[in-house]
C-alpha cells in the first residue's frame, strides 16, 4: 500500500484523538518504548524507503488544524507504517534539561539510524518506558 500525505494526516489525527479521549489502559501498548533493535539484514537497502515515509509523515504533520501533531504522534504513526511494511522500528523517548525547564522528544530508531527531528536529537538523552513488573 502506498502512503499518501492525506492518509498519513488521517492517521495522525486519529492517533491524537485516541490519545486524548481513551484512557491510558487502551493506549499503554501504543505508548511503550521499544527495546533497541539490532540492525536487520537489508535494513541499509531500505533506508531510502524509511526516509521517504518519514518525510511524508512530516509533511502531513504540517497541516495541524485543531490536532496535536507532536513528535510523539508522528513517531507512533511512522512506527506503525514501517512495521506494516515489515521494517522493525523502535519508538524512543528522550529528555533534556533546558534553561527554562525540561524538554522531551520522541523519535524512531531503525537499526543504527534515527528518524524524526534528528537535527535537535543530539541534545536529548534516551530513556526507557516499560511496563511495570
Amino acid at each position: 500500500m502506498r502512503d499518501s500525505v492525506i492518509s498519513l494526516w488521517c492517521a495522525l489525527a486519529l492517533t491524537d484523538i485516541r490519545l486524548k479521549l481513551l484512557p491510558h489502559r487502551f493506549n499503554r501498548k501504543l505508548l511503550l518504548a521499544d527495546q533497541p533493535i539490532a540492525a536487520q539484514p537489508g535494513a541499509a537497502d531500505r533506508k531510502e524507503e524509511v526516509l521517504v515515509l518519514a518525510t511524508l509523515v512530516g509533511r502531513a504533520a504540517r497541516y495541524r488544524f485543531v490536532f496535536n501533531m507532536s513528535c510523539l504522534r508522528q513517531a507512533i504513526v511512522l512506527r506503525s507504517r514501517l512495521r506494516a511494511r515489515g521494517i522493525q522500528a523502535a519508538l524512543v523517548y528522550g529528555a533534556r534539561k533546558k534553561a527554562a525547564g525540561f524538554g522531551a522528544h520522541a523519535w524512531i530508531s531503525v537499526g543504527d539510524f534515527n528518524i524524526l527531528g534528528t537535527a535537535s536529537m543530539d541534545t536529548f538523552k534516551a530513556f526507557s518506558v516499560q511496563e511495570p513488573p
